[in-house]
């Protein structure tokens, strides 16, 4: 048996321009951040999740949780 706490992460627009975050897979983006704000999302279970700027598909970063 595994056992696995979920965890929250929070992800702050320290830019100059408008962003979003989103799962390239597409199961999760938040609303457009203007600077200084921030969205969060909750990981509840283990894998690999590929995150990109939705304005900016090219910047790309990846998230791993394990149990």
């Amino acid at each position: 048996r595994v056992l696995f706490r979920s965890s929250t992460v929070r992800w702050v627009n320290n830019g100059r321009i408008t962003h979003s975050i989103a799962f390239e897979d597409g199961s999760w983006a938040s609303p457009k951040l203007v600077p200084l704000e921030a969205a969060a999302t909750v990981f509840d279970k283990p894998g690999e999740y590929a995150v990109i700027c939705k304005e900016h598909p090219w910047a790309k970063s990846q998230v791993i949780v394990t149990p």
